[in-house]
């Protein structure tokens, strides 16, 4: 059946959880075989992904791998599970290989299961083309903490164009938490307004001096880095990956100095 929210909702969730797994999975096959076999629940389906058998064999002008080994174990060693599914790319192609036994699974059944498989992951391909950009989701602004709602809360305030144009989403220190909640109780307050004054002797050339603070901010993720308060329970720092350095030229030549 198709994913009731979509193949775009299917393959977020499919993501998360597998971010959400300890260490990416190391450790597992030591826990595992170490635990009580008998407290063991194996489901009868075992899905292998193999990799991309060009990046794994040296490049030949002579031999070309035509298609990996069939089966990974001894015909005298028993299957483990029902149906196996042997994913790998080969040739630039995802080949998919199905392993059971036909006197236990029918050949009808598991071709008929063969078919949904292949016009569901033609559904998710046809899906993923007709994105024009990336689309987040929480794990890719780990440091955040954020929830599914907290993050599509987030996501709503920037914007599409302004969720694109995050690198990165943290919360804020404990003393920017201060400085903030105290510039938010008093907002005429100047107690953390700092202002630098400089005079410039000789010809000042003012597109190089806007190009020099451009490139300040290129380089430092600080001086690329807003806040969100508003609407959420936490605040967050956002870290946009390009901005345009807000520039203001004010000639205040003719007024007199005591101005």
């Amino acid at each position: 059946l198709p994913p009731r929210d979509g193949y775009g909702e299917a393959l977020k969730a499919v993501k998360e959880q597998l971010r959400r797994i300890p260490n990416s999975g190391i450790g597992y096959g030591l826990n595992r075989y170490l635990g009580d076999k008998q407290a063991e629940s194996e489901p009868d389906i075992l899905f292998n992904y193999l990799g991309q058998f060009e990046r794994t064999l040296p490049q030949s002008n002579l031999f070309q791998l035509d298609r990996p080994l069939q089966a990974g174990y001894g015909h005298e060693n028993g299957r483990t599970h029902a149906l196996e599914i042997n994913a790998y790319v080969l040739g630039g192609a995802l080949q998919l290989e199905w392993l059971f036994n036909p006197d236990q699974l029918p050949v009808e059944q598991i071709a008929r299961l063969a078919d949904r498989f292949q016009a569901e992951l033609v559904g998710l391909i046809d899906h993923c083309l007709q994105k024009e950009g990336r689309e987040f989701t929480p794990s890719d602004f780990d440091l955040a903490g954020l929830s599914e709602t907290e993050f599509a809360r987030v996501a709503a305030l920037l914007g599409p164009a302004g969720l694109a144009n995050t690198s990165d989403i943290y919360p804020l220190t404990p003393t920017q938490a201060g400085i903030l909640y105290h510039t938010l109780r008093t907002p005429d307050s100047e107690i953390y307004f700092e202002q630098i004054s400089c005079a410039f002797s000789g010809d000042l050339q003012l597109d190089k001096l806007k190009l020099a603070w451009q490139r300040l901010a290129d380089r430092h993720p600080l001086l690329r880095t807003r806040f969100l308060w508003s609407q959420l329970e936490t605040p967050l720092q956002i870290v946009q990956r390009a901005l345009d350095f807000p520039w203001e030229e004010l000639d205040w030549r003719d007024r007199p100095v005591t101005e």
